[in-house]
Protein backbone atom coordinates (compact mmCIF):
# COMPACT_ATOMS: atom_id res chain seq x y z
CA UNK A 1 0.00 0.00 0.00
CA UNK A 2 2.75 2.62 0.78
CA UNK A 3 4.48 1.61 -2.36
CA UNK A 4 0.97 2.03 -4.32
CA UNK A 5 1.32 5.61 -2.56
CA UNK A 6 4.85 6.76 -2.78
CA UNK A 7 4.49 5.63 -6.39
CA UNK A 8 1.24 7.76 -6.86
CA UNK A 9 2.85 10.51 -5.11
CA UNK A 10 5.44 10.38 -7.53
CA UNK A 11 3.90 9.90 -10.56
CA UNK A 12 1.77 13.10 -9.12
CA UNK A 13 5.01 15.37 -8.50
CA UNK A 14 6.13 14.81 -11.92
CA UNK A 15 3.04 15.67 -13.70
CA UNK A 16 3.47 18.60 -11.55
CA UNK A 17 6.73 19.71 -12.65
CA UNK A 18 5.60 18.63 -16.74
CA UNK A 19 2.69 21.01 -15.95
CA UNK A 20 5.09 24.32 -14.20
CA UNK A 21 7.31 23.68 -17.04
CA UNK A 22 4.73 23.73 -19.78
CA UNK A 23 2.91 26.49 -18.10
CA UNK A 24 6.23 28.81 -18.06
CA UNK A 25 6.91 27.80 -21.84
CA UNK A 26 3.13 28.72 -22.08
CA UNK A 27 3.14 32.39 -20.33
CA UNK A 28 6.34 32.89 -21.82
CA UNK A 29 5.16 32.88 -25.55
CA UNK A 30 1.78 34.76 -24.78
CA UNK A 31 4.06 37.54 -23.50
CA UNK A 32 6.49 37.10 -26.72
CA UNK A 33 3.11 36.88 -28.35
CA UNK A 34 1.86 40.13 -27.01
CA UNK A 35 4.74 42.13 -27.15
CA UNK A 36 4.94 40.77 -30.66
CA UNK A 37 1.73 42.40 -31.53
CA UNK A 38 2.52 45.61 -29.70
CA UNK A 39 5.46 45.90 -32.15
CA UNK A 40 3.28 45.52 -35.11
CA UNK A 41 0.35 48.00 -33.84
CA UNK A 42 3.24 50.21 -33.56
CA UNK A 43 4.85 49.73 -36.93
CA UNK A 44 1.75 49.95 -39.05
CA UNK A 45 0.87 53.32 -36.53
CA UNK A 46 3.97 54.44 -37.58
CA UNK A 47 3.57 53.33 -41.17
CA UNK A 48 0.05 54.79 -41.93
CA UNK A 49 1.14 58.17 -40.09
CA UNK A 50 4.23 58.26 -42.39
CA UNK A 51 1.91 57.54 -45.43
CA UNK A 52 -0.15 60.40 -44.88
CA UNK A 53 2.21 62.83 -44.97
CA UNK A 54 3.82 61.80 -47.74
CA UNK A 55 0.52 62.15 -49.90
CA UNK A 56 0.29 65.33 -48.10
CA UNK A 57 3.32 66.80 -49.75
CA UNK A 58 2.70 65.22 -53.09
CA UNK A 59 -0.55 66.10 -53.43
CA UNK A 60 -0.17 69.63 -52.26
CA UNK A 61 3.64 70.55 -53.57
CA UNK A 62 5.37 67.71 -55.41
CA UNK A 63 2.67 67.08 -58.17
CA UNK A 64 1.30 70.65 -58.51
CA UNK A 65 4.98 72.38 -58.68
CA UNK A 66 6.03 69.23 -61.37
CA UNK A 67 2.98 69.96 -63.52
CA UNK A 68 3.48 73.07 -63.42
CA UNK A 69 7.14 73.21 -64.72
CA UNK A 70 5.57 71.41 -67.45
CA UNK A 71 3.63 73.42 -68.53
CA UNK A 72 5.78 76.34 -68.68
CA UNK A 73 8.27 74.17 -70.68
CA UNK A 74 5.71 73.53 -73.00
CA UNK A 75 4.87 77.17 -73.22
CA UNK A 76 8.69 78.09 -73.94
CA UNK A 77 8.81 75.20 -76.77
CA UNK A 78 5.57 76.93 -78.14
CA UNK A 79 7.78 80.63 -77.62
CA UNK A 80 10.71 78.67 -79.28
CA UNK A 81 8.86 77.53 -82.59
CA UNK A 82 7.09 81.55 -82.80
CA UNK A 83 10.50 82.31 -82.49
CA UNK A 84 10.08 84.65 -79.72
CA UNK A 85 13.55 84.76 -78.21
CA UNK A 86 12.82 87.09 -75.58
CA UNK A 87 10.27 85.18 -74.84
CA UNK A 88 11.99 82.01 -74.90
CA UNK A 89 14.73 83.58 -72.57
CA UNK A 90 12.40 84.80 -69.51
CA UNK A 91 11.46 81.10 -69.16
CA UNK A 92 14.88 79.38 -69.20
CA UNK A 93 15.01 79.89 -65.56
CA UNK A 94 12.20 77.11 -65.33
CA UNK A 95 14.32 74.68 -67.15
CA UNK A 96 16.77 74.25 -64.44
CA UNK A 97 14.01 74.10 -61.82
CA UNK A 98 14.44 70.62 -60.06
CA UNK A 99 11.81 69.09 -57.35
CA UNK A 100 12.09 65.26 -56.40
CA UNK A 101 9.99 64.16 -53.64
CA UNK A 102 12.30 61.88 -51.10
CA UNK A 103 9.61 59.11 -50.01
CA UNK A 104 9.65 58.21 -46.25
CA UNK A 105 10.05 54.17 -45.88
CA UNK A 106 11.77 54.02 -41.91
CA UNK A 107 9.44 52.02 -41.07
CA UNK A 108 9.04 49.86 -43.51
CA UNK A 109 12.95 49.52 -43.67
CA UNK A 110 13.23 49.03 -40.44
CA UNK A 111 10.99 46.10 -40.23
CA UNK A 112 12.51 44.88 -43.55
CA UNK A 113 15.87 44.81 -42.33
CA UNK A 114 15.49 43.64 -39.18
CA UNK A 115 13.46 40.22 -40.52
CA UNK A 116 10.20 42.10 -38.31
CA UNK A 117 8.09 42.33 -41.42
CA UNK A 118 7.29 38.37 -40.92
CA UNK A 119 5.70 39.42 -38.23
CA UNK A 120 2.54 41.16 -40.05
CA UNK A 121 0.61 37.91 -40.14
CA UNK A 122 -1.72 39.30 -43.22
CA UNK A 123 -0.10 38.04 -45.95
CA UNK A 124 -2.27 40.36 -47.87
CA UNK A 125 -1.22 43.64 -46.09
CA UNK A 126 2.18 42.23 -46.61
CA UNK A 127 1.79 41.98 -50.28
CA UNK A 128 0.54 45.55 -50.54
CA UNK A 129 3.60 46.96 -48.34
CA UNK A 130 5.68 44.90 -50.76
CA UNK A 131 4.47 46.42 -53.97
CA UNK A 132 4.11 49.97 -52.77
CA UNK A 133 7.54 50.11 -51.50
CA UNK A 134 9.34 47.67 -53.88
CA UNK A 135 7.33 48.70 -56.34
CA UNK A 136 5.26 51.89 -57.31
CA UNK A 137 7.72 53.74 -54.75
CA UNK A 138 11.03 52.18 -56.62
CA UNK A 139 9.60 53.34 -60.23
CA UNK A 140 9.42 56.87 -59.04
CA UNK A 141 12.46 57.12 -57.56
CA UNK A 142 14.29 56.00 -60.88
CA UNK A 143 12.16 58.32 -63.03
CA UNK A 144 12.84 61.02 -61.06
CA UNK A 145 17.23 60.07 -61.59
CA UNK A 146 16.23 60.24 -65.15
CA UNK A 147 15.03 63.38 -64.99
CA UNK A 148 18.22 64.31 -63.27
CA UNK A 149 20.59 62.76 -65.26
CA UNK A 150 19.39 64.03 -68.07
CA UNK A 151 19.17 67.69 -67.31
CA UNK A 152 23.15 67.29 -66.45
CA UNK A 153 24.11 64.78 -68.92
CA UNK A 154 22.03 66.83 -72.19
CA UNK A 155 20.51 70.22 -71.34
CA UNK A 156 22.83 71.82 -68.70
CA UNK A 157 26.28 71.07 -71.63
CA UNK A 158 23.80 72.68 -74.06
CA UNK A 159 22.83 75.59 -71.75
CA UNK A 160 26.43 76.40 -70.86
CA UNK A 161 27.56 76.61 -74.33
CA UNK A 162 24.98 78.53 -75.85
CA UNK A 163 23.20 80.61 -72.57
CA UNK A 164 24.86 83.17 -70.58
CA UNK A 165 23.50 82.09 -67.43
CA UNK A 166 24.25 85.22 -65.20
CA UNK A 167 21.66 86.98 -67.24
CA UNK A 168 19.89 83.97 -68.99
CA UNK A 169 20.32 84.94 -72.48
CA UNK A 170 21.56 83.55 -75.43
CA UNK A 171 24.80 84.11 -76.80
CA UNK A 172 24.05 82.19 -80.09
CA UNK A 173 21.29 81.55 -81.87
CA UNK A 174 22.53 78.92 -83.65
CA UNK A 175 21.40 74.71 -82.97
CA UNK A 176 17.80 75.69 -81.58
CA UNK A 177 16.79 72.56 -83.05
CA UNK A 178 18.19 70.46 -81.13
CA UNK A 179 17.79 72.44 -78.01
CA UNK A 180 14.12 72.36 -79.09
CA UNK A 181 14.83 68.00 -78.75
CA UNK A 182 15.96 68.10 -75.58
CA UNK A 183 13.16 70.35 -74.10
CA UNK A 184 10.63 67.98 -75.50
CA UNK A 185 12.24 64.43 -74.48
CA UNK A 186 12.87 66.65 -70.74
CA UNK A 187 9.28 67.85 -70.30
CA UNK A 188 8.39 63.84 -71.57
CA UNK A 189 10.16 62.85 -68.76
CA UNK A 190 8.86 65.07 -65.66
CA UNK A 191 5.45 64.16 -67.13
CA UNK A 192 6.55 60.66 -66.44
CA UNK A 193 8.01 61.21 -63.17
CA UNK A 194 4.50 63.26 -62.03
CA UNK A 195 2.35 60.69 -63.23
CA UNK A 196 4.21 57.79 -61.43
CA UNK A 197 3.69 60.71 -58.44
CA UNK A 198 0.14 60.03 -58.55
CA UNK A 199 0.00 56.71 -59.09
CA UNK A 200 1.75 56.45 -56.05
CA UNK A 201 -0.59 58.53 -54.06
CA UNK A 202 -3.23 56.31 -54.91
CA UNK A 203 -1.52 53.32 -53.83
CA UNK A 204 -0.60 55.04 -50.66
CA UNK A 205 -4.42 55.69 -50.03
CA UNK A 206 -5.17 52.05 -50.29
CA UNK A 207 -2.27 50.70 -47.90
CA UNK A 208 -3.56 53.44 -45.36
CA UNK A 209 -7.12 52.08 -45.74
CA UNK A 210 -5.95 49.15 -45.31
CA UNK A 211 -4.00 49.54 -42.12
CA UNK A 212 -7.12 51.55 -40.66
CA UNK A 213 -9.46 48.33 -41.19
CA UNK A 214 -6.66 46.04 -40.31
CA UNK A 215 -5.96 47.91 -37.10
CA UNK A 216 -10.31 47.97 -36.42
CA UNK A 217 -9.97 44.34 -36.38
Amino acid sequence: MKRRFKATNHILNFLSVILGVYLAFYVNDQAKLKEQRKEVRYFMNSLADELSKDIEMLETYQIPFNRQQVERLEELLVKLEEGDIPAVEALLPTILELENFGFTSTSYAAMKSSGKLGLVQDVSLQGHLTNYFDGHVEESFQKAELQVVYLTDEILPWLTQHVDLGQMRFVSRDAFLPFKNKLIIYSSLISQKVDSYEIVVAEAKEVVTYLETHQQK
